[in-house]
């Protein structure tokens, strides 16, 4: 504990001297090329967090339960909760000319955890605009930081990757006064799969099967968007078209004999999804955004994930802010986090009040609670076989919430550098459900049905604490 303390206050030392030192800030860079302008910068993102709870919990009866976080017991770590990172670095450089342009932008998270831990993205597109901005082509890795038709909510979703997109602005097209009747941008991204997403399955020697990348099968991977911006409101969704061009089929083992049903779509992994939002932009102080996020559109019922967020918030006077953030899970899996196994998903509802009050211009004082409820679940169910017919109770996260209220106070102060320092202490109230009532658990049971002394599916409750400085620094 002590490597990592001195870690982590050799590097919030070094922003404190940057920001305390009387220096204006570099902000983005701007360099003038020929008729074309040059411009790069770059963040660093991390913290100092501390949980006094921060140990693998356990039943009574020695089944594991991931209900902090992976180690030892009131750790300090570097980490950004919020951007959920021990370490973020990114750089990014753009090129302008008129109507062409070039963007490359390299990221790494986690870096602090050693180079073999690390997470590396890189983005590199060109785009044209022509007839007045009216169409405009972007191709390359694209990033996920353009948004032409993402959420803007609290779960800002979008749509990234390989491919070429095109946008159709029909007001500019026509010459029409976007001031008054809003903007319009319409258009597709046609996805390229690359690399294991072209895998679709094994023949029954265990063998990958690759299909050949055609321009209809690409049609097939095709996501299709739009976005309407109105001086009053805005409203926006994309729909992410699912081919048979999918990942290795993860129920498939080696050895079986793949069908055909089995090797034109893989259900395991469906892609199809469905975003949406809309906002009001009537009033600069109020702040009102609804949005969903639906996926496994192909295999709802087997792999189906609903997300709705809401935020509604009004500030007073240009300093006091008093808002609401509400999310609704609804049952399905959670594809985004399963490896070998998929992690369910019931129901789950969950309220966050906030204030926040602005005391100068750099420094903002604030405080957040949340109240969630319902039946969360998830967790890893590894088969029977892989230990001789039995159950593999220690090799079974989960976490089962029959509700989690929390209390966070929170301090954050702007530095004119482009340091922002965060402070904010948490502490949450964890209440478990009786594992033995989910059939996903049905064979942990000591008994045919679920019994308060079930040792195997019984989780006592949890009271948390914990307390972080997190910091970003934009050059």
């Amino acid at each position: 504990m002590k490597k990592e303390m001195k870690g982590a206050l050799l590097v919030l030392s070094t922003l404190f001297l940057i920001a305390g030192g009387g220096h204006t800030g570099l902000g983005a860079q701007e360099v003038t090329i020929g008729s074309g302008t040059l411009l790069f910068g770059g963040k660093v993102i991390g913290g100092v967090f501390y949980d006094a709870d921060d140990a693998i919990k356990e039943t009574p009866a020695g089944t594991q339960i991931n209900a902090g976080y992976i180690g030892k017991d009131g750790r300090v770590r570097i980490l950004n909760e919020t951007e959920d990172t021990s370490l973020r670095t990114e750089l990014t450089a753009s090129y302008i000319n008129k109507n062409v342009g070039l963007r490359i932008r390299l990221r790494a998270d986690d870096v602090f955890e050693g180079l073999d831990r690390a997470v590396f993205a890189r983005y590199a597109y060109g785009w044209v605009n022509l007839f007045n901005e009216g169409l405009k082509f972007t191709g390359g890795f694209i990033d996920l930081s353009d948004n032409v038709w993402g959420t803007l909510g609290d779960g800002d979703w979008d749509i990234g990757g390989n491919g070429l997109r095109a946008e159709i602005k029909p007001f500019k097209f026509f010459h029409l006064n976007e001031s008054s009747a809003g903007s319009l941008n319409i258009g597709a991204f046609f996805m390229i799969p690359s690399g294991e997403n072209s895998n679709i399955g094994r023949d029954d020697q265990g063998k990958s099967i690759y299909r050949t990348i055609t321009p209809a099968r690409v049609l097939k991977e095709t996501a299709i968007g739009f976005r309407y911006t109105h001086p009053w409101f805005y409203a926006g969704a994309q729909l992410k078209l699912d081919s048979d061009i999918d990942g290795v089929d993860i129920f498939q083992g080696v050895g079986q004999t793949i069908t055909s049903a089995d090797r034109i779509w893989s259900g395991a992994e469906d892609e199809m999804r469905l975003m949406f939002g809309v906002g009001f932009t009537m009033l600069p102080e109020l702040v009102f955004t609804a949005e969903g996020n639906f996926e496994g559109l192909g295999n709802w019922e087997a792999r189906g994930k609903g997300d709705l967020r809401q935020t509604l918030s009004y500030t007073f006077f240009n300093k006091f802010t008093v808002g609401l953030k509400a999310q609704e899970i609804l049952w399905g899996y959670d594809l985004k986090t399963h490896i070998d196994y998929p992690i369910e998903l019931s129901p789950w509802m969950q309220f966050k009040p906030f204030v926040n009050y602005k005391v100068t211009s750099e420094f903002t004082a604030g405080l957040e609670a949340g109240f969630g409820f319902g039946h969360l679940v998830t967790g890893s169910l590894e088969p029977e076989s892989s230990n001789n017919g039995q159950p593999n109770n220690k090799d079974r996260n989960f976490v089962n919430e029959k509700y989690n209220i929390y209390v966070k106070p929170n301090l954050a102060y702007n530095f004119s550098s482009g340091l922002a320092l965060k402070l904010w202490y948490k502490v949450a109230f964890i209440g478990y459900s009786d594992l033995g009532d989910d059939p996903m658990f049905k064979d942990l049971r000591q008994s045919a049905s679920p019994v308060a002394a079930d040792n195997y599916t019984r989780v006592d409750s949890l009271l948390k604490h914990q307390i972080a400085l997190e910091f970003i620094w934009s050059f």
